[in-house]
């Protein structure tokens, strides 16, 4: 199923961190997630269009959102 007006940056709030399990994730940009360090950079196995680069303020993880849900 598709959703036609989905806008991942509204949803970040209210997706939990992939590694750390807490709570709400932050809007970041491309520049942020390619100087992140590979342990800190999630790479997802899936593309999704449309996406967002976000970061877990706790553990410093930098995604992309909702590809980052793929584990």
């Amino acid at each position: 199923m598709f959703a036609t007006d989905f806008n991942p940056a509204t949803a970040l709030a209210a997706v939990k961190c992939p590694r750390c399990g807490i709570l709400g994730l932050v809007e970041s940009d491309d520049t942020a997630h390619h100087a992140a360090s590979e342990r800190d950079r999630h790479m997802p196995r899936v593309h999704i269009n449309p996406s967002v680069y976000c970061r877990c303020l706790a553990c410093g993880l930098e995604a992309q959102y909702p590809a980052c849900l793929d584990d």
